[in-house]
């Protein structure tokens, strides 16, 4: 994997200056903040699990609104990197990783924030939870640069419509995890999520590679 710190640096510059992508999360925790104390005080009559089933949709939702935010012009992209003489392999992953840098603790935050409001936890253990969650942005990001970089479909809505069904399956994967199976279904479905993680970054660097 190859990695420039000058690319880097300017791709997390860009997303800072990117509004909606820094506060993306607000919308989310407005509707948190409006219908979730009004679930937990009820929670007597409503399961934990109920609460993290919800809370997976939220990510879902407040995923697939971060990865459609802008598009990318490729041409422009290329014409930079021939003119700094940076190979394609150095933007993909310095992106990639300027991506995850923004979007993980944003992701944390999202869970903590739900968590407090509704006094509702997930029944795993903490590092299962922090890869988990690394392992889930890690494979957003990846699927949304490879659509926006490898792609011809500039139109956010089918951009949507691509990407849901690929972070759905994602989430089908870490729900057996977050809602508490027992050990070894917790286990297996842990290693199928870091095998699916590892063919998806396969997947991508092979197409960086041939681009």
């Amino acid at each position: 994997m190859k990695f420039n710190k000058l690319i880097f640096q300017k791709e997390i510059k860009l997303e800072l200056r990117n509004n909606i992508s820094l506060y993306l999360i607000t919308p989310t925790l407005i509707s948190i903040l409006i219908l979730l104390p009004l679930l937990s005080q009820n929670k007597f009559f409503i399961d934990n699990e109920l609460f993290l089933i919800l809370e997976l949709l939220f990510l879902l939702i407040f995923s697939t609104l971060f990865s459609i935010r802008r598009n990318f012009d490729i041409k422009k992209i290329k014409r930079e990197l021939n003119f700094a003489q940076y190979s394609f392999q150095n933007y993909f992953y310095s992106k990639l990783i300027a991506e995850i840098i923004i979007f993980f603790p944003q992701v944390l935050f999202f869970i903590i924030i739900f968590s407090g409001l509704t006094d509702s936890t997930i029944n795993t253990n903490l590092f299962f939870v922090i890869v988990t969650i690394f392992l889930f942005v890690l494979n957003t990001s990846i699927s949304n640069l490879y659509f926006q970089l490898f792609t011809n479909f500039s139109n956010n809505f089918v951009q949507m419509v691509l990407l849901l069904p690929i972070y759905i399956g994602f989430i089908i994967i870490i729900s057996p995890i977050w809602l508490g199976v027992t050990p070894q279904l917790t286990t297996i479905y842990f290693m199928l999520l870091t095998g699916t993680s590892l063919l998806n970054i396969a997947f991508a660097n092979f197409f960086v590679l041939k681009k």
